[in-house]
């Protein structure tokens, strides 16, 4: 049922639910410190689909159907990045599917989380 769709399938995971931006203080099994890039990762999807979309009939504009989804840690990239992807994309129709996770979080921990992940 998907031979006419583009699916872009962003990998997961570092660790920073595709909005984090921080090196940590401590370091891999081989002694580099870890680096999670989860912003910079999806972003660098957005905009290759972005600029699929630029090239002339690589993909329709606007586009039939747009959908952002994603399941547990992904499910909250899907809704960081779901209104960027909506307003840069002309669609007919959109859906947006985060399952498995609701970003709801108590006023005490929603900062917290933010900082550690290094969100901007």
């Amino acid at each position: 049922p998907f031979r006419a769709y583009t699916i872009a399938h962003v990998l997961y995971c570092d660790g920073s639910v595709f909005g984090g931006n921080v090196t940590r203080q401590y370091r891999d099994p081989s002694g580099s410190p870890v680096r999670q890039a989860g912003y910079e990762n999806a972003r660098s999807v957005l905009d290759w689909v972005y600029g699929q979309q630029a090239a002339a009939g690589t993909l329709a504009s606007p586009l039939a159907s747009l959908v952002v989804s994603g399941c547990s840690a992904g499910s909250i990239g899907a809704q960081i990045w779901a209104d960027h992807a909506l307003n840069r994309l002309p669609h007919v129709a959109a859906a947006v599917v985060p399952d498995s996770y609701a970003g709801v979080f108590p006023s005490s921990g929603e900062g917290t989380l933010i900082a550690e992940l290094g969100f901007c």
